[in-house]
């Protein structure tokens, strides 16, 4: 049991942490926390949650996907790891939307 977990924190260090997937996760939770923010505040966050959640998933996606044509351009690779990692706060708020429109 413990070389499984010394396995999973090497994995989990190669994955997140020695590559620049921890930089994608924290511009991804900023930019999609202040286009919320900018969306809800001129009309208040109640009858505007649909523009925030929508507004804060096309932006980071736009940005994130940006940062992975721009990673090809330059002879990498298109990273889905990557836009994933960007997208993890976007995506929450998506599927946090979507269960709200649900059960409305």
């Amino acid at each position: 049991m413990k070389n499984f977990w010394t396995k999973l924190k090497s994995n989990l260090y190669e994955w997140f942490v020695a590559s620049n997937r921890w930089v994608h996760l924290m511009v991804g939770w900023a930019i999609t926390l202040v286009t919320a923010i900018i969306i809800g505040l001129p009309q208040g966050a109640a009858p505007n949650v649909t523009s925030m959640f929508l507004g804060a998933y096309v932006a980071t996606l736009v940005a994130m996907v940006g940062l992975e044509v721009k990673d090809k351009m330059k002879g990498g690779l298109f990273d889905w790891k990557d836009l994933n990692a960007g997208m993890f706060l976007a995506n929450v708020f998506l599927i946090v939307w979507a269960v709200w429109m649900l059960c409305k």
